[in-house]
């Protein structure tokens, strides 16, 4: 006699996972907050390089005010 299904199509997700990651030994962390669990996925994840320069560029832009209208019209 086969075990029985999960009823539900999320319910068949997470066992599918669960299968995989027994298979794979790895085992679930956990996490207090959500801040926490991004900066362990941006510890696992590396950007591309063409996003990592935009990014440091928008930093590195963000201290400096914009010149106003009249003073790029003028070119000063």
């Amino acid at each position: 006699m086969e075990p029985d299904k999960p009823s539900s199509r999320l319910a068949q997700q997470q066992q599918a996972h669960q299968e995989i990651n027994a298979a794979q030994g790895q085992t679930g962390l956990e996490f207090r907050t959500a801040e926490e669990l991004i900066r362990h996925d941006a510890a696992q994840t590396l950007p591309p390089e063409r996003l990592a320069r935009r990014v440091q560029d928008s930093v590195n832009r963000e201290g400096v005010p914009p010149r106003s209208w009249w003073r790029r019209w003028f070119g000063w």
